[in-house]
């Protein structure tokens, strides 16, 4: 097995439970239910990288978003990735925010909870995942966009966490705190997978798509794990 990137949707958010387009930077706080969650995808996501006794296993570095709810995600999982592991003192994982990452942009919908609103952008990145360079909410990001700011983000990270000196890749994992629309169409357009299997089974609030790049070109990546709590690979 080789390098992994294991993507990991926030918490639940109010605007989550309102049924609220909350795209913008900070956003909003986790609810109650929404930390409990991003707990127990620490004790999980420790489970995943094989982690215990001291060791971190498999992990390599976390990252999240500049949004409130995943910061706060990322931290309560690391808090239980470190706890379930017995990780102390320099050995513990710390998230990194970075950007890039970020959710795509609801444009002129933002902070809407009309079916309108909600129509218009999962049209939008239902085309995003078909890669039509055309698609873009109004006020929005066009998919050329959107890829080359996550694309370029992950692909940094590969490269610094996930890269020996030699340039070859290390037996790892990265782990990305990121959102659900952003988290559907990299998946979709990194592994090629059909959108309508990711549309159809939803990836809910701290649910993994655990991608394996093995060595590939952008598109032809393998996605090993999509919409579990505990990283259970695809039959």
């Amino acid at each position: 097995m080789g390098s992994r990137i294991i993507l990991l949707r926030h918490g639940q958010t109010p605007s989550n439970t309102q049924r609220k387009l909350d795209t913008a930077l900070p956003g909003r706080p986790l609810t109650d239910e929404g930390r409990k969650q991003a707990e127990i995808a620490g004790k999980n996501l420790a489970a995943l990288c094989a982690a215990g006794n001291g060791d971190p296993g498999r992990l390599k570095a976390m990252v999240n978003s500049q949004a409130m709810r995943a910061v706060q995600t990322a931290d309560l999982a690391a808090q239980e990735f470190n706890r379930a592991a017995d990780l102390v003192g320099d050995e513990r994982v710390v998230p990194e925010t970075i950007e890039g990452i970020k959710e795509i942009s609801a444009g002129v919908y933002e902070d809407q909870s009309s079916a309108e609103a909600f129509d218009v952008y999962l049209e939008h990145f239902g085309k995003m995942m078909r890669n039509d360079p055309a698609a873009r909410v109004p006020g929005g990001e066009s998919t050329g966009e959107f890829v080359t700011r996550y694309y370029g983000a992950v692909s940094r990270q590969i490269r610094d966490k996930l890269t020996a000196s030699t340039g070859q890749a290390l037996d790892g994992d990265l782990v990305v705190v990121s959102h659900g629309a952003a988290i559907r169409v990299f998946t979709c357009l990194s592994t090629g997978t059909d959108p309508n299997f990711l549309v159809e089974n939803y990836l809910d609030n701290c649910m993994f798509s655990v991608i394996e790049p093995r060595g590939e070109e952008f598109g032809r990546w393998t996605l090993l794990s999509w919409a579990t709590r505990d990283g259970a690979m695809l039959e």
